[in-house]
């Protein structure tokens, strides 16, 4: 299980340690944007999981600034798509509008427990 994190400079943390059912690489997303106002900790998960379900990694709420890493299962624009434009629907979805994106990011081949 994933915690808000609070400050930046902690995120994202990736938690890689992985049993023996994960594969030998992950693919991550990460995005985080500017919203027209701050959301508490509480609806950032419920959104990032709506998002990512059992793949949300972790997630950062600092006032008006949500982010989200996620591992992702599709190729990089597919999952560059997903990661993006499904966060932004299900931001409107809890009443929030994006102001603009801070970070975009696909990180491809992450070793679990390294």
């Amino acid at each position: 299980m994933t915690r808000a994190r609070t400050r930046t400079e902690d995120w994202p943390h990736l938690d890689t340690s992985a049993g023996a059912a994960e594969s030998t690489t992950w693919n991550v997303t990460v995005v985080a944007g500017t919203l027209d106002r701050p959301i508490d900790a509480e609806t950032a998960r419920a959104v990032a999981e709506r998002v990512h379900g059992e793949h949300l990694l972790d997630v950062l709420v600092d006032g008006a600034h949500f982010g989200v890493a996620g591992r992702s299962l599709l190729s990089v624009y597919p999952a560059l798509e997903q990661a993006g434009e499904v966060f932004v629907d299900a931001l409107a979805e809890a009443g929030y509008t994006l102001r603009h994106w801070d970070r975009v990011e696909w990180l491809a081949g992450v070793r679990p427990g390294r």
